[in-house]
């Protein structure tokens, strides 16, 4: 307590030193706090559900999706889960009183909510898969409805079927697809029904179709499970397509494993981006701390002299270094809001409506911002404290300056500094120009004064266009 004490003396003493180190710090702690906010909404983050540590999907190597008959084997057969669902999302549309909305939907079973223990805010989850009935999200009542206390009881369409509509979900539950955000959940069977041809391949054993997730009983876990599941494979009809075994994993982040391992790549390079951000700041800090370490020579020559030791005097400047780390950590959480606040509202304002990420700073977000603050401390101040606690005493107390040729380590953190900074540019630098090369490319055909439109197409059109593609002789 006396180091921190003294400490916050030091740092108070110098406020331009402290500002600069806090605003360095804050920086490049914000920008990896902020990344790893959106690795922890695509990776890390349960479903906002009950007991979510028991909500599983189940998967092959080979794909996410399994068939709509398996999936009923499967409910059926199964002892080590209280339920299972199925789930088909699709892009789909909302109409409502004469205006017509892009949508993302679910065409989910009848055990959904159970399996999920999801609780409407209005009104009440569908009760048959052959219900004319379709449950809106809190996100989609306040866009398309402008939060109509009345809204239960409503008739809208979607795609060429109309339904009541049966209740809004609750705000923080928008499905099992972040980041894709969804606007409406329709009964399966009601919403294949309106597309004999997608019926029809539904019902196909070998056609993979749904996403299977279910909910495990208490005591059970993803490998038990996953070896009942095996087991029931095996006794259903064999399939080609059926070869990979089947993977039940919790649902964390991407409910799509291959989705998740498409994504790897992605988050690496940016950890590896913002990783080189903090490391010029350390580095930058670094020689803040060495040019201060200097003009405290008398200090620490007194303080050797009076019979301090190496390790004490490290200690001491180390917890100097940890105060200002701390600071930063406290600076980059401020900075690494305001970021994901603008990615949210970029987001929002892009052209994909239905993509959202909840990039709320949650638990492991501030436990990594603290463990990332610990980090710092040791990077940027273990080798300022250790430099300045060599010391020549009788010179010191005289008041004679250290000796400038001894300072290599402040020559290498500068060269460092520069050589990080200038890698950082010229990939920024490049980026740009790729931007700028897509934005200036020539599509083969006149722009000027033209407009496009994206239309969504039906699984029924989908599905014809795929047999006509599959008659057309080569």
């Amino acid at each position: 307590m006396r180091d921190v004490s003294y400490a916050l003396r030091q740092v108070a003493r110098s406020p331009g030193f402290t500002f600069l180190a806090v605003l360095c710090l804050g920086l490049g702690i914000g920008v990896n706090a902020s990344i790893f906010s959106v690795l922890n909404s695509l990776f890390l983050r349960p479903l906002p559900v009950i007991a979510p540590d028991r909500v599983v999907v189940l998967s092959r190597a080979s794909g996410a999706l399994l068939s709509y008959p398996d999936f009923r084997d499967f409910r059926d057969r199964t002892v080590t889960m209280e339920g299972m669902a199925a789930s088909n999302p699709t892009e789909s549309s909302l109409d409502f009183d004469g205006v017509a909305h892009n949508a993302a939907a679910e065409a989910v079973s009848l055990e959904y909510p159970q399996v999920l223990g999801v609780r409407p805010f209005l009104g009440r989850w569908f009760q048959s898969e052959d219900e004319e009935a379709c449950v809106i999200s809190y996100r989609a009542w306040q866009r398309f409805f402008s939060s109509d206390p009345d809204v239960v009881g409503k008739r809208v369409r979607s795609e060429t079927q109309w339904y009541t509509v049966a209740g809004v979900a609750p705000k923080e539950f928008e499905g099992i697809y972040l980041p894709m955000s969804m606007d409406l959940w329709v009964p399966l069977r009601r919403w294949m029904k309106q597309y004999p041809g997608v019926e029809a391949r539904m019902n196909d054993r070998g056609q993979p179709s749904v996403f299977i997730f279910g909910r495990l009983k208490p005591g059970v876990g993803p490998r038990q499970a996953s070896a009942e599941m095996n087991a029931i494979a095996s006794q259903l009809p064999r399939v080609e397509t059926k070869s990979a075994p089947i993977v039940v994993e919790q649902v964390r982040g991407i409910p799509n494993a291959n989705s998740r391992r498409s994504a790897i790549p992605i988050a690496a390079v940016l950890f590896a981006v913002v990783g080189v951000i903090l490391l010029i700041a350390c580095v930058n800090v670094g020689n803040l701390l060495i040019a201060r370490g200097a003009a405290r020579h008398r200090e620490i020559s007194v303080r050797v002299a009076l019979g301090a030791g190496r390790g004490r005097l490290l200690r001491q400047l180390l917890t100097e270094s940890l105060v200002l780390a701390t600071g930063g950590g406290v600076a980059g959480l401020i900075f690494g809001f305001w970021t994901n606040r603008a990615l949210e509202l970029l987001l929002a304002a892009g052209p994909y409506e239905s993509v959202r990420l909840d990039l709320a700073a949650d638990t492991r977000v501030l436990l990594f911002t603290a463990l990332l603050s610990l980090a710092t401390t040791l990077i940027f101040g273990l080798a300022p404290a250790w430099r300045a606690s060599r010391v020549d005493v009788l010179p010191g107390l005289r008041g004679a300056t250290p000796n400038q040729t001894r300072f290599g380590l402040r020559r290498v953190s500068l060269v460092a500094q520069v050589s990080l900074s200038l890698i950082l540019l010229l990939t920024a630098g490049l980026f740009l120009r790729v931007l700028g090369e897509f934005h200036h490319a020539d599509p083969g055909f006149a722009v000027e004064n033209r407009l496009y439109v994206t239309t969504p197409t039906s699984p029924l059109l989908n599905s014809l266009r795929n047999q006509a593609a599959r008659s057309t002789p080569m």
